[in-house]
């Protein structure tokens, strides 16, 4: 267990390295650990994991803004299923506000089963403001594992919003065309400041023909966190 927490940790703070190496002096750089708590049972629940109710995941994560990129990196590792999830994605813009999108995703079940994914596309990074943004883009995603090699497309969007008293509203979702069916795949998240170390948050997880999931599902996801 040990190792894969190091192994996520050290995943997670090379790729940030290497975007700040990368960006304009001024960026603004972040960084948190985390525990998270999740109950599959949801309205319907992850019928993939209905033998593990009951989920805890230690991970870490960063991100950086400069004034013509937006990056962000997390990578974890949930205890109760022995499994190692990391993902970074950013926008870089190249003219005005549209942007090139790119996202790297790597999933190991601890046993034989390994996917990985690669999106590449084009983004819009204007809709944003102080204390607020929502960027969208649309990409070919290649998906990568022991059963299948295949280009699919994608479409999807990052957002949040700053709330009074050091709360944050966000927003995630990532839908693919699989089979000629659409999916879905993202999170709404509601984060709060405790101290200036601390925070606390909730998310509501769902999946549509997505994740490994036929039809519907979701699960809660409740959130404990430290700013590095």
């Amino acid at each position: 267990m040990f190792k894969k927490i190091a192994a996520a940790a050290i995943i997670a703070v090379t790729t940030m390295t290497v975007g700040v190496a990368t960006a304009k002096a001024d960026a603004n750089v972040w960084a948190n650990t985390y525990t998270d708590y999740t109950y599959q049972g949801g309205l319907k629940g992850n019928p993939i994991e209905q033998f593990k109710k009951h989920n805890a995941t230690v991970g870490v994560e960063g991100g950086l803004s400069t004034g013509f990129l937006d990056a962000y990196a997390f990578s974890e590792y949930n205890a109760s299923l022995d499994t190692q999830f990391t993902k970074a994605n950013g926008h870089m813009d190249v003219w005005k506000d549209v942007s090139i999108y790119g996202q790297w995703s790597d999933f190991n079940d601890g046993t034989d089963f390994n996917e990985s994914q690669y999106t590449v596309g084009v983004g819009y990074t204007g809709l944003s403001g102080s204390g607020y943004a929502l960027k969208p883009f649309v990409g070919a995603n290649l998906t990568i594992n022991q059963f299948e090699e295949v280009w699919r497309p994608m479409v999807g969007w990052n957002g949040f919003m700053v709330l009074p008293e050091g709360a944050m509203l966000t927003h995630w979702n990532e839908s693919r065309v699989i089979d000629s069916k659409v999916t879905a795949n993202g999170a709404v998240g509601l984060f709060q400041d405790v101290t200036k170390s601390m925070y606390v948050g909730a998310q509501y997880r769902y999946f549509y023909n997505d994740a490994g999931v036929k039809g519907f599902g979701d699960a809660l996801m409740l959130r404990v966190g430290f700013h590095l």
